[in-house]
């Protein structure tokens, strides 16, 4: 399959949606949160966009809009892909569409001068563990138990994962025992937003 790579141009709102909402109608947070809004989205890179290191990418197969991934710098060194998944169509997921964006992003981000890339994957086993393989083919490695993921681009050293990965929820061990576990995953992170860690 050809894919080829643009940067986002005004009046990609629609795509942008159609595509989010089609990837995520599966996932807990859509069930949760509903679906995307052009008006909602367009308000997101409006303001992304005053970062210079904001690029937004799209994916395009047969001249349409299949995929996007965006990224930024979070600090001199350090870039950011988010919300942490590549999105892109479903049938094109097994097509290797997502490792291609997120490779596209890694070179954006190595223009911009990051070493490394860090972020935090959050959700139910089930919506993340494909993006959770897919980083790990990319060498990346688990940083802390909460799936924190990060990659330096210098040096990638060998990937051991030293207890199986599982978020558990609130429901299943009890609101104490919850908060308990989130405070001694996060208390000392500086890597992430109030925005990725709570849904």
């Amino acid at each position: 399959m050809n894919v080829s790579f643009r940067d986002y141009k005004p009046g990609d709102e629609e795509a942008y949606v159609y595509i989010w909402n089609e990837a995520s109608k599966t996932c807990s947070w859509y069930r949760k949160h509903g679906p995307a809004t052009v008006n909602g989205i367009r308000k997101n890179i409006e303001k992304n966009r005053k970062d210079s290191t904001y690029r937004l990418i799209f994916a395009i197969s047969e001249k349409r809009l299949v995929g996007f991934i965006e990224a930024r710098m979070k600090d001199a060194e350090t870039g950011e892909i988010f919300p942490y998944r590549p999105c892109v169509l479903p049938i094109y997921r097994q097509q290797s569409v997502d490792k291609a964006l997120v490779e596209t992003a890694f070179e954006h981000l190595r223009k911009c001068g990051a070493r490394k890339v860090r972020f935090s994957i959050m959700g139910v086993a089930g919506d993340t563990t494909p993006y959770i393989d897919l980083y790990l083919s990319l060498g990346f490695q688990i940083w802390r138990k909460a799936q924190s993921m990060r990659r330096n681009f210098d040096n990638i050293p060998d990937c051991t994962i030293p207890l199986p990965l599982k978020l558990l929820t609130a429901r299943q061990v009890g609101i104490d025992a919850f908060v308990y576990l989130f405070i001694e995953c996060f208390q000392d992170s500086n890597d992430r937003d109030a925005s990725q860690i709570a849904s």
